[in-house]
């Protein structure tokens, strides 16, 4: 799965980005936040006993400290060989903040510099600094090849699929091919070689609401754009890469316009707008 941030909106910066290793995956080197989540070493796994594991070279994420001057002092974060009895390698998630805590010093969390240049001058380094619930230090998993689940009701729920082109809600117990892929901002679904991918497409709809289709991806077109932010809320990504607050990708599960329909709803912190990510 991915770990993936967001920050509030910082001019001539990116909105988000992903828990990455930085260049080579060997012992020892740096960890960072990668803009465009969508390279092989930000995939990771998240141990019953706390740890975050690199997935290729199954090495683990670990505080360091290190001392920049005399009165500046903080805990980077490295990839390291992992042992299960190491606090510095043991994490904790906080299902309402969305925080990464150290076990080993709770008043810790995972934390990322989104202006750069906090270590050594390396853009968007993480590290771990003291808990402020900021956006730096909020933590979505999202697995990279995931069925989308949302619910109306605890006993209502739906995947995210499609008919043709038509983007609906519908059982979760059907068709692989409702599986998703969230790379450069894009939603998107392949379901046979013989076809290309296809993107989820945000078109016009009614009064100010839009509809969501599928159409061939195309990464320069902004009516591609989403982001996925911590609420669970996956949201249009507005021209200057900020998160659009409007409108939320919704389940029209009460058929306000078309029942079963998905479009761009205003966002109303309502659980038919959460979405979950479930492994194939």
């Amino acid at each position: 799965m991915l770990w993936k941030t967001s920050w509030e909106y910082i001019p001539g910066h990116d909105v988000e980005g992903c828990l990455a290793v930085r260049g080579s995956n060997v012992v020892g080197t740096n960890c960072w936040v990668d803009p465009d989540c969508c390279t092989d070493n930000e995939l990771w796994e998240f141990t019953e006993e706390g740890q975050i594991v690199e997935s290729a070279t199954q090495l683990c994420l670990t505080a360091v400290e290190v001392e920049l001057n005399a009165s500046d002092a903080h805990m980077k974060t490295v990839v390291k060989t992992c042992d299960a009895g190491d606090p510095m390698q043991r994490f904790v998630t906080n299902s309402e903040s969305f925080q990464l805590q150290l076990e080993g010093d709770p008043s810790l969390c995972l934390d990322w510099d989104a202006r750069g240049g906090v270590e050594r001058f390396e853009k968007y380094p993480v590290y771990m600094c003291e808990c402020n619930n900021t956006h730096t230090q909020r933590w979505l998993s999202v697995l990279k090849v995931a069925k989308l689940r949302t619910s109306f009701t605890d006993g209502e729920e739906s995947c995210l699929s499609f008919d043709n082109i038509n983007v609906e809600g519908g059982e979760c117990s059907q068709a692989p091919v409702w599986n998703w892929r969230f790379s450069t901002n894009q939603l998107w679904t392949k379901f046979s070689d013989d076809i290309p991918e296809l993107c989820l497409m945000r078109i016009e709809f009614v009064l100010t609401i839009q509809d969501v289709v599928l159409a061939p991806c195309d990464s320069t077109k902004l009516e591609q754009k989403f982001t996925i932010l911590a609420e669970r809320t996956i949201n249009l990504l507005e021209a200057d890469r900020r998160p659009g607050r409007l409108l939320c990708l919704d389940w029209d599960v009460e058929a306000r316009y078309e029942k079963d329909n998905v479009y761009m709803y205003y966002c109303n912190d309502q659980l038919n707008q959460l979405w979950l990510p479930l492994a194939p």
